[in-house]
């Protein structure tokens, strides 16, 4: 329950104006919980973008029952539909959390590099595909 409500309220809210407080009494759990599942806000942070990643639906853009083209357009209409039906103000959690993300944050600076990294590889992927150039 403790990381639903972090999700949430990450999500809502962003990284620096979440606090441990806030996420506790969205869990309705004790402070001190916690700190039995997490050993600080920005572990929870770096799961809570995990699990958004995971549900952007990357895997489509490995369906090989689709062409490249079928697969990015496949992805890329999804991600619309999933923006489009979520409150503006939320948006993409990964693009706000880079945003926020400073020196102080190296383990969130470090997932969303590695999500950024996996999303932009499978793209980059394939366009070679789709312009033959795949190696």
């Amino acid at each position: 329950m403790i990381f639903e409500a972090g999700q949430a309220e990450f999500h809502e809210h962003g990284y620096t104006a979440t606090g441990i407080a806030a996420i506790t009494a969205r869990a309705k759990a004790h402070k001190g919980s916690f700190y039995n599942h997490f050993a600080s806000k920005e572990e929870l942070a770096v799961g809570a973008l995990g699990a958004y990643a995971a549900s952007q639906r990357l895997d489509m853009l490995t369906d090989p029952k689709l062409t490249p083209a079928g697969r990015l357009r496949a992805h890329f209409t999804f991600l619309a539909d999933a923006i489009g039906g979520a409150p503006v103000i939320n948006g993409c959690m990964v693009a706000n959390f880079a945003a926020e993300s400073s020196d102080e944050t190296p383990l969130i600076r470090e997932q969303i590099a590695a999500i950024y990294g996996q999303w932009s590889t499978l793209i980059a992927a394939n366009l070679q595909e789709a312009a033959g150039t795949r190696q």
